[in-house]
């Protein structure tokens, strides 16, 4: 069974559930209109991928992610964290998958779950392949590729010496 709590802001509007169901509030509206209330449907944005569900009340609207909306009713404002996905599957939104944490461990967990566009990447933009003996770490977590590196120092050395 469920647990359902109302959205912070949202109280006498809308209810979301431990599960990530998000539901309408039975309510006559000030106009005197009945609202019978009902599980909202949740698509996912094109381009991020996260679900979302849109919230009206008194004639405005808002999309809001349904994580952020689960996150928020039963643990409270992020306090200036993000909201993880600790298995890295943003559709999955129940509560339990669901953890606040800073913005790096967030990045962190796309790289441990093989969804970090650069760490999946086998080859530099010239198309030198990643090697332990072709890669160099930078201080930040990142990779240079050695022989890029080593194309750039000679155009700078030639550059110098011509001018």
């Amino acid at each position: 069974m469920s647990e359902w709590l109302p959205i912070p802001g949202w109280e006498g509007y809308y209810e979301v559930s431990d599960d990530r169901q998000v539901r309408s509030v039975p309510r006559i509206d000030r106009r005197g209109r009945k609202h019978p209330g009902g599980i909202k449907s949740q698509p996912a944005n094109v381009r991020s991928g996260y679900r979302y569900v849109g919230l009206c009340r008194n004639g405005k609207s808002v999309l809001m992610t349904t994580h952020s909306a689960v996150m928020l009713a039963f643990v409270g404002p992020p306090n200036g964290l993000v909201v993880r996905h600790l298995d890295g599957n943003k559709e999955n939104n129940h509560l339990s998958n669901l953890a606040y944490g800073t913005s790096s461990e967030n990045a962190y967990d796309t790289v441990l779950h093989g969804r970090n566009v650069n760490a999946a990447k086998t080859h530099c933009k010239r198309g030198h392949e990643f090697t332990d003996e072709n890669i160099y770490r930078t201080a930040n977590g990142g990779r240079d590729c050695r022989r890029c590196m080593a194309i750039r120092s000679q155009w700078r050395r030639e550059r110098k010496a011509a001018a």
